[in-house]
């Protein structure tokens, strides 16, 4: 771990120490909830929040057949089932009283001759764009936060940020297959029926796999820079007209704003590979380990104290300087 990793790591461990004794109280508190709920299976969000309950325990099909198989049991029992991937959503669209679904072991991925990538429910967009660069191919605009799954994706229309572009993972769907409240596999490619799928917030049946149309592999020459926040009084219009892609980091307590600027660089053999946290800073595992329970300790704590040193890290990561594309 680098040492300006390990310095922040042990400031959100004095934070969690320090509100150890509210976040504990919550913890309480939902312990004698689930005691009144025994008979039920408790699951949330990846910030653990809203609370789901479903009266069987989730299940992590790893096959097609499976999904179906699991879609036929809720039938024969009379439940709902809800599939969700990295449950990155903090709202209750994640909930079912039935089967909760984990679809994140459903990982088929493969490239055809006409560059059509056809990419599991499972799969995330991180691993989906490794395996395109692989290829030499890519798709127009991605979401900014790479773990999220692509079946996940389509369902709640993640976007990345781009006037001139496509910007939603849903948009550039041209074909999803699903299992129906029936248990049935279909096919969905008609534009018509796509317009219903691309974002279906899990209530039109259970994605299996998506297909997208890849484009040539490309590169992004990346600028961040530090705005005041004026410039979100209609600015920004303009300044997302002008560019490719381009991201607004608003620091409301510094009265800052961070902006990535990105311009598309077609030809990939354009010199230059450095990386660039003009969008999600790079960490390493142990970082993550630690930074995760900090900052649910934080939220349970309500305190503005420690929500501001959160933001006070994130404008420093999002804007320090990691390496120059010679573009």
């Amino acid at each position: 771990m680098k040492i300006h990793e390990r310095i922040t790591v042990l400031r959100l461990l004095i934070l969690v120490l320090n509100i150890k004794t509210s976040s504990s109280r919550i913890r309480g508190q939902t312990s004698k909830d689930t005691a009144a709920e025994s008979h039920s299976y408790e699951y949330t969000s990846f910030i653990k929040g809203p609370g789901c309950q479903s009266l069987e325990p989730p299940r992590y099909p790893t096959t097609y057949q499976e999904v179906v198989s699991i879609v036929k049991e809720a039938i024969k029992k009379g439940v709902r089932v809800k599939a969700f991937g990295a449950r990155h959503s903090s709202t209750d669209i994640i909930c079912t009283d039935g089967i909760p679904i984990d679809m994140h072991r459903i990982r088929e991925l493969s490239l055809d001759e006409n560059n059509i990538v056809t990419v599991g429910a499972g799969v995330t967009v991180g691993v989906m764009t490794e395996f395109l660069m692989d290829h030499g191919r890519g798709l127009p605009i991605l979401p900014a936060f790479q773990n999220i799954t692509v079946g996940g994706a389509i369902g709640t229309g993640a976007h990345g940020s781009s006037f001139k572009y496509i910007a939603s993972l849903s948009d550039q769907t041209i074909q999803v297959l699903i299992v129906d409240g029936l248990g049935n596999i279909r096919s969905i490619d008609s534009e018509e029926d796509l317009k219903a799928f691309r974002v279906h917030l899990g209530l039109l049946g259970i994605i299996l796999h998506v297909k997208f149309k890849t484009i040539p592999l490309f590169k992004f020459r990346a600028h961040n820079y530090v705005m005041e926040e004026e410039i979100l009084s209609g600015k920004i219009i303009d300044m997302g007209l002008e560019t490719d892609q381009i991201m607004f980091h608003w620091f409301p307590s510094f009265r800052k704003v961070v902006v990535a600027n990105w311009t598309r660089v077609d030809d990939p053999n354009t010199p230059g590979n450095a990386h660039t946290n003009a969008l999600i800073p790079p960490t390493t595992a142990s970082f993550n380990y630690f930074g995760k329970r900090a900052m649910e300790a934080a939220q349970a704590s309500n305190s503005i104290q420690v929500m501001n040193f959160f933001q006070y890290v994130s404008f420093l990561a999002l804007f320090k300087k990691i390496g120059r594309a010679h573009v």
